[in-house]
């Protein structure tokens, strides 16, 4: 059951999302998404706002002025935390998913969902918004790479869950000094790993996870993404019917060439179309994304000549017959 506080509106759905001026037309449609398949409810969409440009503010606030049902809030990071252990080196940004129960105008919220910026929404949020903590700290999805990640840094019997698609338990990261203890965690061992934040929240969560039906977070590449699941039937049934489609990996369906071979562009640029960012012809950026694909299969084979025999490709290609 989902329970409000005096802060948390009824018909409200509160999502916060991280990036910085590069991602802002890839959050624009991310957002636009949300907004075009979340209609019955009034969206709260919190920026974490680490210095974004006056462009990318007109960009996001344009959401607002095109959907009724949406508000956009611009909320500052508190970088205390990282102040306190000084960054050397590190990007700030980084951290930005782990503090952001430590964000003002969230904290008092009794959840939030976090969005990373490559993510295209396909159905209503309202059903991941209502599902029950069952006294856990986050309800996520378990990564492609989750056995990978389980037996290097959990164990072989916890699941390692993505961090790109988050419904945060606020009060409980924020009672158990989640944000601090992971940031803390992350730069003690950053020079085991670049991106040791994910693995600090992994660390601290071991069975406090509540993990989703892999159609919320799917992420999905057959050349670049080489799923482990247990369950390949849910896998292909989330294949073909996503709530959420990630484009995690190097294959971005933004880009042009092989640069983003995804299956799923399509439903990206449904939304793009949506936004400011639209192009003048679709039909004339496919057709140069086809013919500088060839170049990409090209250099791929240079690279990898025999990468269709590799175990785990061959599964991928069964996967995606069921």
């Amino acid at each position: 059951m989902l329970k409000l506080n005096s802060m948390q509106k009824k018909d409200e759905i509160h999502i916060a999302i991280a990036h910085n001026d590069n991602y802002t037309e890839y959050a624009v449609v991310a957002l636009t998404s949300v907004c075009e398949t979340t209609r019955s409810e009034n969206l709260v969409f919190h920026i974490l706002d680490g210095g974004l440009s006056e462009n990318s503010k007109r960009s996001l606030i344009q959401i607002s002025q095109s959907y009724k049902n949406a508000k956009i809030e611009f909320n500052r990071i508190d970088d205390s935390i990282l102040k306190k252990y000084k960054l050397s080196g590190y990007p700030e940004r980084t951290f930005w998913s782990v503090l952001v129960p430590q964000v003002k105008e969230i904290s008092e919220l009794e959840r939030v969902i976090y969005l990373e910026a490559d993510i295209v929404a396909k159905e209503s949020l309202k059903p991941l918004w209502e599902m029950d903590f069952e006294d856990n700290f986050v309800l996520a999805v378990e990564d492609a790479k989750g056995k990978k990640y389980s037996k290097k840094y959990l164990d072989k019997r916890s699941k390692f869950f993505n961090t790109g698609l988050m419904v945060i338990n606020c009060k409980k990261w924020n009672e158990n000094n989640i944000p601090e203890r992971a940031v803390y965690m992350a730069l003690k061992n950053s020079k085991k790993h670049v991106r040791y934040d994910k693995i600090a929240l992994n660390k601290l969560f071991v069975q406090k996870v509540k993990f989703l039906d892999l159609r919320w977070n799917l992420q999905y590449c057959p050349i670049n993404i080489w799923a482990e699941y247990e369950d390949s039937q849910e896998y292909a049934k989330a294949i073909k019917n996503p709530a959420i489609i990630h484009y995690t990996g190097v294959y971005k369906p933004w880009r042009k060439g092989f640069g983003c071979y995804q299956p799923k562009q399509e439903d990206y640029l449904r939304a793009h179309k949506l936004t400011e960012f639209r192009l003048e012809s679709y039909a004339a950026w496919q057709r140069e994304d086809k013919a500088s694909k060839h170049w990409g299969f090209f250099n791929l084979f240079l690279k990898h000549p025999l990468f269709f025999l590799d175990k785990k490709y061959k599964q991928m290609q069964k996967i995606n017959l069921e």
